[in-house]
Formats: structure tokens, sequence, C-alpha cells
């Protein structure tokens, strides 16, 4: 599912992380990146690079997009905040 390149790089991640797990999210780019989404063959490929199940490797995708989600409504509402402000 994923090309020698990606997985190097992959690879690479981990060797920049102290513990290896902590190149999960970076991993998960980097798959996404290459195949444009992430299927459960490309989570699954993620977790085999890193020994996890997948399961596990999609519950830190999830828990990736809900933080970015949040993230994103609160740049919103801040700058709604500031708007709102420069109304007055």
């Amino acid at each position: 599912m994923l090309s020698e390149q990606a997985i190097n790089e992959i690879r690479a991640l981990q060797a920049r992380y102290p513990v290896a797990r902590s190149a999960l999210g970076p991993a998960l780019y980097v798959a996404q990146r290459e195949v444009g989404w992430l299927p459960p063959e490309a989570i699954a490929a993620v977790g085999g690079l890193f020994g996890l199940d997948p399961a596990e490797v999609a519950a830190q995708r999830k828990q990736r997009v809900a933080q970015a989600r949040s993230w994103a409504a609160r740049r919103a509402a801040d700058a709604n905040e500031q708007s709102d402000a420069g109304d007055d």
C-alpha cells in the first residue's frame, strides 16, 4: 500500500523521536499525503511499521481529527470575537 519512499520517510521519522510511537501522527500524515486519504489498508500499513494493531492507529487518527476540529472551531470563535469587537 505504501511506497518504499513513504516507508523510508516513516522510518526516518521514527528515528528522530526518543520513543518511536511519538512519530505515529507524522507517519499518518505521510500515508495520507501519499494515498490521498487514510483507507483501512493505509492505517494497517502504518500500524505494521509501528508494531501496532490497526485499531490503535485508527484511534490515534480519530483523536487527531477531533483535536484539529477543536482548534479550527476555537480559531473561528476568536476571529468572530475580534470581528465583533471591531464593530463598536
